[in-house]
């Protein structure tokens, strides 16, 4: 019951979030402008691995007798302050993919929260694992103010990603905390999930970005290969 006072409220401040973007940002094309125009936003944007890699680090030095507030101030970070992709798509699919990926992260939190690590070293695999795969966003803000090409970052992506894959499980062997695989795995069928269904219904208006199309299978083979060697040895 302690692990649902901590859950719901930051649950339910994503929640607010969702609404807050779908029914009044999203008609108003002016004020969301206005708010991604903002530097603070822009910031945290940019900003948002080294935000959830020091949140995740610091919910591992509290319990759940702690309560939620931790949880609440990542919640506003992770659903950019009620503002989305001023084209998303209406579909379900979609968006079950594109909120399971958003609310991953505070899983992830609320998870490590509630249980203990034998060390900090365990507590930095899980850390390291969502930072990097929150890197794309200032990798694509990046691209898109023509400072770098991001086709160009793909290999070494995959290669450090392998890395931390692997002290991630390694970190998770270590201190048996298996819970913790699932905010992961709701992490990575909502980012694979929001892309595939995205090409796969509007495919045809959408140009082709070779570092998203070969990220999913790359990203599994990963995952997968990781985990034998973490396991192997």
């Amino acid at each position: 019951m302690d692990v649902f006072y901590l859950a719901v409220p930051p649950i339910l401040e994503g929640c607010m979030f969702i609404a807050l973007a779908r029914f009044y940002i999203q008609k108003h094309k002016d004020l969301r402008s206005t708010i991604t125009s903002r530097n603070a936003w822009v910031t945290q944007f940019f900003c948002g691995p080294l935000i959830i890699f020091a949140a995740l680090m610091y919910a591992s030095r509290l319990g759940v007798a702690d309560g939620p507030w931790l949880a609440m101030l990542l919640t506003p970070v992770l659903f950019n302050f009620g503002v989305e992709p001023s084209e998303q798509p209406d579909d379900i699919i979609f968006e079950l993919a594109f909120y399971s990926h958003h609310f991953a992260p505070l899983s992830a939190l609320i998870a490590v929260q509630s249980h203990e690590f034998s060390s900090d070293a365990n507590a930095i695999g899980v850390a390291l694992l969502f930072a990097h795969i929150w890197l794309l966003h200032p990798l694509s803000s990046l691209k898109r103010w023509g400072i770098v090409d991001k086709q160009k970052y793909f290999w070494p992506y995959v290669a450090l990603g392998f890395v931390v894959k692997i002290f991630f499980w390694r970190s998770i062997i270590a201190a048996s905390l298996w819970v913790i695989v699932l905010p992961v795995v709701l992490q990575y069928v909502g980012r694979w999930g929001l892309y595939m269904r995205l090409m796969h219904k509007y495919g045809q208006y959408i140009p082709s970005d070779s570092f998203e199309k070969r990220k999913q299978i790359w990203e599994f083979v990963a995952l997968v290969s990781a985990f034998a060697l973490a396991v192997m040895f």
